[in-house]
C-alpha cells in the first residue's frame, strides 16, 4: 500500500467519524392526505450525541395547526465502543384550514428539518376517492365514503331582525365518535341561540346520524353569517401488525378469546366545523312605528280573574292574570304590557313570569302578568282594553292582539252620590220596586228593624268563626315555622347564599332572582316576600334597592347595565350574620 492510499483511507475514516458525531435531525408525517377535522402524526427524530439537552422549536406549527399531544422517547446504542443516541418527538397535529398545508422546518440547536406538505380535503370528502359524484339522495359518493362530516341547514335565509330561524345540525359518523363537549358556536355575538330538542340518533347501514335542532334569532339587521358550529371528539383506532397477529394466533391455540390489538389502540382526536351560511337580515319595516318590535308567527292575549267569581266593591282589591304568548319569539324579546290609566281603577301590575317551550318545532314564549285592580267608583264601570301590536312574519302584515274592555258593576260608592251610583234603568228594564231594592242595599238599609237585628247577629257570628279559624291557623303556622327555622332555617339560608354567589358569577339573573326571594323568605319569616321590591323594603338600604331595580330591568326590560354583585352580597351576608348572632343589634350601623 502506497503512502498516498494510506492518506486517502485516513481522510475517509476521519470524515466518517465526524459525520457520526455530528448528528442528524429529520422529520416525517403520516398520512399525507386527510379530510378537514382529522389529525396527522408528525415524527421528528435526532441521531447523535447530547440528545438529552436538545429541544426542537415547535412554536412554528401554531399558525396552521392545533397541537393536541406531544410525546418523546430516547434510545442509546453502542457500536465498536462508540455510543449512538436516537431521540424521537411524536406530535398529533390538526390542520386549521383546507387545501395544501405546509409543515414548516423544525429547528433544534444547529439542526433543521426539511418542510413537509400535506393535503387537507374539505369536510365530508373521502381521502380515498377523487371527485364528487352526486347520489340519488343528494349526498356525494365521496362524502358517503368519508369517515365523518357535519352539515347545517336552515329554513330561512332572509328573515327580519329577531325573527326565528330554525336550523338542523347533522353529524354523520362512521367511526363511532366519542364527543368530548357540546357543540360550540363561533362569533355568536349578534345572535340569540336556543336548542329546540334533545339530539335524535339513528343508524342506517352501519352509519350513525345525529340531528340537533336549533333556533337562531338575529339581533341586528344587515348581511350576517350564521354562527359556525364546531364539534370536537375522538375515535379509537386499533393498530394491527405482525406482532399483534402472532400473539392473537398464539392465544387462540390455548383457546383464549382475547384481542391484543385493543392494548395498542390509539385515541384519534377530531374536530368538525359547519360551512358558513350567509343570512340577509331585513330591518324593522318603516311603517311599523315606534311600538315594541315583535316579529312572530302567532300572538295571543288572554285574561282570567284569579277568583273565578270575583266580587267587585269599592276599595277592595281583585287580581287578574294577563297571559301573553308568542310563537317564534325568544324570552327576552317579549314586551312589557302597558295598561291605560283609568280614574275608576287603581292598577298595580307585578313583574311578569316569563317561560318558553317548544311546540311544533318553534319556540313559544309566554309572559304571565298579575295585575291587582282596586275599584275607586261604584256603579257600572269599564275595565280598559289591553292591546299589543305585532308583525306577522307569515303574512307580512301588522296585526293587533287585544283583550277587549270589560264592563262590571261595582258595589258601594266613593266620591259620588249614592243616587249617581245606581245604574240607569228604563221602566222596561226593571220596575220601581227593583230600583228601590238596589238603593236600600247600597245604603245598608234593611226593610225592617227585625231584619236589621238578624243581619247584625249573623255578621257577629261569621266574624267570630273567621277570627277563631284565623287564630287557630296562626298558632299552628307559628309552631310549624318556628320548628322549621330552628331545625333547618340556618342551613337553608346558607345554601341560598351560595346559590346567590353562583348565579351572580354566571350572570344568570332569573336564577339569581329566585335565590334572592327564597333567601328573603327564610330571613324575613314575618313578611310577605313576593318580589324583589318586597325584599328591598325589608333590607331598607337605597344602595340595595338600586341593585334590585337594575336586576328587574335586566330581567324584564332588556337593561344593559349589570347589577353590582359585591353590593348585593354585602347586604345579604350582613343580614345573614345578624340573623345568626342574636346578641348583635338587628340592623348594623351601615343601615342607619
Amino acid at each position: 500500500m502506497t503512502w498516498n492510499k494510506i492518506k486517502i483511507y485516513a481522510a475517509a475514516a476521519l470524515l466518517w467519524s465526524t459525520e457520526c458525531w455530528a448528528g442528524q435531525l429529520s422529520a416525517r408525517v403520516e398520512p399525507q392526505k386527510i379530510q378537514y377535522g382529522e389529525t396527522v402524526q408528525l415524527e421528528v427524530s435526532y441521531e447523535g450525541e447530547n440528545s438529552g439537552v436538545l429541544q426542537p422549536h415547535f412554536e412554528v406549527l401554531n399558525d396552521d395547526f392545533a397541537v393536541y399531544s406531544t410525546s418523546t422517547s430516547m434510545q442509546t446504542q453502542y457500536a465498536n465502543g462508540v455510543s449512538q443516541q436516537r431521540r424521537v418527538w411524536s406530535l398529533t397535529l390538526m390542520p386549521q384550514r383546507e387545501g395544501k398545508v405546509t409543515i414548516p422546518a423544525i429547528t433544534a440547536g444547529n439542526y433543521q428539518t426539511v418542510p413537509l406538505n400535506i393535503e387537507v380535503l374539505p369536510s365530508g370528502s373521502s381521502s380515498v376517492q377523487s371527485g364528487a359524484v352526486q347520489s340519488s339522495t343528494g349526498t356525494s359518493v365521496a362524502a358517503q365514503n368519508a369517515d365523518f362530516w357535519v352539515d347545517m341547514t336552515v329554513d330561512e335565509k332572509k328573515p327580519y331582525v329577531q325573527q326565528e330561524i330554525n336550523g338542523t345540525l347533522v353529524i354523520y359518523d362512521n367511526k363511532n365518535i366519542q364527543f368530548t363537549q357540546d357543540p360550540i358556536f363561533e362569533n355568536a355575538d349578534d345572535w340569540e341561540i336556543k336548542q329546540l330538542d334533545e339530539p335524535v340518533i339513528t343508524n342506517k347501514n352501519g352509519q350513525r346520524i345525529i340531528k340537533i335542532k336549533y333556533a337562531f334569532f338575529p339581533q341586528k339587521s344587515g348581511n350576517l353569517t350564521l354562527p359556525r358550529i364546531t364539534v370536537k371528539g375522538y375515535y379509537v383506532e386499533r393498530k394491527t401488525g405482525d406482532l399483534s397477529r402472532s400473539v392473537n394466533g398464539l392465544l387462540q391455540l390455548f383457546e383464549i378469546n382475547f384481542d391484543v390489538t385493543d392494548l395498542v389502540a390509539q385515541q384519534k382526536p377530531i374536530m368538525l366545523k359547519t360551512k358558513p351560511i350567509a343570512i340577509e337580515v331585513k330591518p324593522i319595516p318603516s311603517d311599523y312605528g315606534q311600538d315594541w318590535w315583535l316579529p312572530s308567527a302567532a300572538v295571543s292575549l288572554r285574561a282570567r280573574w284569579a277568583d273565578p267569581r270575583p266580587v267587585f266593591k269599592v276599595g277592595e282589591a281583585v287580581t287578574r292574570e294577563i297571559t301573553l304568548s308568542a310563537s317564534g319569539v325568544a324570552e327576552n324579546q317579549l314586551p312589557v304590557l302597558e295598561f291605560a290609566e283609568n280614574e275608576a281603577w287603581k292598577q298595580y301590575p307585578e313583574n311578569p313570569v316569563i317561560s318558553s317551550t317548544v311546540k311544533n318545532g318553534e319556540v313559544v314564549s309566554t309572559a304571565v302578568t298579575r295585575v291587582v285592580y282596586i275599584p275607586q267608583r261604584g256603579g257600572e264601570q269599564s275595565l280598559p282594553e289591553v292591546k299589543l301590536r305585532w308583525y306577522n312574519v307569515k303574512t307580512h302584515h301588522i296585526e293587533k292582539a287585544m283583550i277587549s274592555a270589560e264592563k262590571m258593576y261595582i258595589g258601594g260608592a266613593t266620591g259620588v252620590s249614592h243616587t249617581a251610583a245606581v245604574p240607569t234603568m228604563t221602566p222596561t228594564d226593571a220596575p220601581d220596586a227593583v230600583v228601590e231594592a238596589v238603593k236600600n242595599r247600597l245604603e245598608n238599609k234593611p226593610d225592617n228593624q227585625q231584619e236589621q237585628k238578624q243581619q247584625k247577629r249573623d255578621i257577629w257570628l261569621i266574624a267570630a268563626v273567621i277570627f277563631g279559624a284565623f287564630l287557630c291557623g296562626a298558632i299552628c303556622n307559628y309552631l310549624f315555622l318556628r320548628r322549621k327555622i330552628t331545625d333547618t332555617g340556618e342551613n337553608y339560608s346558607e345554601d341560598f347564599v351560595r346559590d346567590i354567589e353562583k348565579n351572580l358569577h354566571r350572570s344568570d339573573y332569573r336564577a339569581l332572582r329566585d335565590s334572592l326571594l327564597r333567601w328573603g323568605e327564610q330571613m324575613y319569616t314575618d313578611a310577605y316576600i313576593n318580589n324583589l321590591n318586597d325584599l328591598s323594603v325589608q333590607i331598607k338600604a337605597p344602595e340595595f334597592t338600586e341593585q334590585m331595580q337594575l336586576l328587574n330591568r335586566n330581567l324584564y326590560a332588556g337593561g344593559a347595565e349589570k347589577p353590582d354583585g359585591k353590593v348585593i352580597l354585602k347586604y345579604v351576608k350582613n343580614r345573614q350574620k345578624a340573623k345568626s348572632n342574636p346578641k348583635k343589634p338587628p340592623l348594623p350601623d351601615l343601615y342607619k
